[in-house]
């Protein structure tokens, strides 16, 4: 599942910007541009990823960035699980679907497991707010340099 987060409240002072001149326009372009930038690494840095040498670094990987709009940062992780390592899972049955039994390649477990669930490893959700309250800085740093 797809995860995304969004800045409320910013239009109206991109509006704002968009009405000063093109020289000011282009620093808050930039701030948020490089806001995006540095969300992307931010949550790269705190991705957990699996410690199994054949295995891991898909979730840091399918973190990205789109910046290609003026004035909007997209930051997001289309991977499959990414939700569920973001939020976590509560407790569920896992049933055979398409093997004898469930396996994690060396163990069997039987065709019906009860998962605990997963703890949630935010990543994203904490460099986004860190990235939010970095861009406010700049851009406030910006319009004061007029």
């Amino acid at each position: 599942m797809k995860i995304s987060y969004e800045l409320k409240g910013l239009n109206k002072t991109i509006d704002k910007v968009k009405k000063m001149s093109t020289k000011m326009q282009n620093r808050v372009a930039d701030d948020i541009k490089f806001s995006g930038l540095d969300i992307e690494t931010k949550a790269k840095n705190i991705t957990p990823i699996n410690k199994q040498p054949t295995v891991g670094g898909r979730l840091k990987a399918g973190t990205e960035s789109d910046v290609s709009v003026r004035f909007q940062a997209r930051i997001f992780n289309d991977l499959n699980y990414a939700s569920y390592v973001e939020f976590g899972t509560r407790a569920h049955v896992s049933r055979v679907k398409n093997a004898k039994n469930l396996s994690n390649g060396k163990t069997g477990f039987g065709k019906v497991v009860n998962h605990p669930g997963t703890k949630a490893q935010p990543f994203l959700r904490p460099a986004f707010h860190q990235g939010v309250r970095d861009l406010k800085k700049a851009i406030k740093k910006s319009l004061n340099r007029l």
